[in-house]
């Protein structure tokens, strides 16, 4: 039968194997690790270069696109399209007197939201008069 000190030794010499074993495990790991991360940027890069060129597309789509559509401003190409001389400014129902009409909506739109907004903020600051008072 062992002795008590040869149970000790045999005890700690498993704990030694078993660290070592476990300390190749993480340095593994730890390289495996390293490889996703680089992996990982690899693949982010290549997504943010499409999504560049994605970008570079709907830019270039956005140019081409006609004055008063939403993907331009509203003057955006105004005035190419009032010097135009192929369009007659004055002419009623005229391409420029549509485009006019059509920010004329934009613009009423745009005063009923910012009356309802004021009306909301009003209401709101007269109701926390009345609870701050009482």
């Amino acid at each position: 039968m062992p002795s008590p000190a040869e149970r000790t030794t045999r005890a700690l010499a498993d704990v030694e194997a078993d660290l070592f074993s476990a300390e190749k495990a993480f340095e593994d790991a730890q390289s495996r690790l390293k490889d996703a991360q680089r992996d990982l940027e690899t693949a982010l890069g290549r997504i943010n270069q499409h999504q560049d060129e994605l970008d570079q597309a709907v830019a270039a789509l956005r140019e081409r696109s006609p004055a008063g559509s939403r993907w331009k401003t509203a003057t955006a190409g105004m005035d190419e399209l009032l010097l135009s001389r192929e369009l007659a400014p004055s002419a009623p129902g005229g391409p420029v007197g549509a485009h006019i009409e059509n920010l004329s909506v934009h613009f009423d739109r745009l005063r009923a939201v910012a009356e309802d907004s004021s009306r909301e903020q009003a209401g709101a600051e007269h109701g926390s008069q009345q609870t701050g008072a009482g």
